[in-house]
């Protein structure tokens, strides 16, 4: 017996230093793998960065229903009207409506995509946008007096801000997040409720941190430089509205 318990223990030293070493090797490799997810978001993050710039001078007018022969440039000069902001001449290089791929895709109003001369003149937009707050389509024009949507106006957002977007919008364990919307600068911003702080999403990297603290019930710091009203936050669907106090 003693020489069997002598043997076992030697073997239990044997596959104590193998599991010493194999548990070394994982974090390495777990290291190793941080860090090539950290250069990945980086990467994406500059990819993003570049395609953005190329879109510095585009708007998306959501909330303004689509009627048949439509001006699509007057209305957009009449949202800048309704906000107090005076378009100069040759402002607009292009509008139009952004109509689905998907003929089954039924949305109640069709965005607008403005194309400006200048990303002053957008930024003017988003400022008396901000400064009028709400705004209703029965403002920019009467005949949408039966319309109960709400004006919103965004950037226009690139493919990865798109596809995170979609993604934070799947996200399982953000359920209980009532508002998910795009903001300024190609981040994603959510929020529990009308009262609640906004979180800023980045990148997946953020996204996955959001999923981490959500999981411990930490609170995430708030942006400082969201702004509800230059991208009203949208409401999920199937979800109880929270009355405003």
């Amino acid at each position: 017996m003693n020489e069997l318990m002598s043997e076992l223990m030697k073997e239990m030293v044997v596959l104590k230093k193998d599991h010493n070493n194999l548990t070394k090797n994982v974090g390495d490799l777990y290291g190793k793998h941080q860090t090539v997810n950290t250069k990945v978001s980086q990467l994406e993050l500059e990819v993003d960065r570049l395609a953005r710039a190329g879109l510095t001078n585009n708007m998306v007018i959501l909330g303004l229903p689509s009627t048949k022969d439509e001006d699509v440039g007057d209305l957009v000069r009449k949202v800048a009207t309704s906000v107090g902001y005076n378009l100069p001449e040759g402002a607009i290089k292009e509008a139009k409506r952004l109509f689905p791929k998907d003929k089954n895709n039924t949305r109640a109003t069709i965005p607008i995509k403005v194309t400006f001369s200048d990303e002053r003149i957008k930024e003017g937009l988003f400022a008396g946008k901000k400064a009028r707050g709400q705004l209703l389509p029965s403002s920019v024009d009467p005949k949408f007096g039966s319309s109960n949507s709400r004006i919103m106006l965004r950037d226009e957002m690139t493919s990865f801000g798109m596809n995170l977007l979609k993604e934070t919008r799947e996200a399982e364990y953000l359920t209980d997040y009532k508002f998910i919307w795009p903001g300024r600068n190609g981040v994603v911003l959510v929020k529990k409720s009308e009262n609640s702080p906004v979180h800023v999403i980045r990148s997946t990297a953020d996204l996955h941190k959001l999923e981490h603290t959500s999981s411990h019930k930490r609170p995430l710091s708030s942006s400082e430089n969201s702004s509800p009203e230059l991208s009203q936050p949208i409401e999920r669907p199937g979800r109880q509205k929270i009355p405003r106090k």
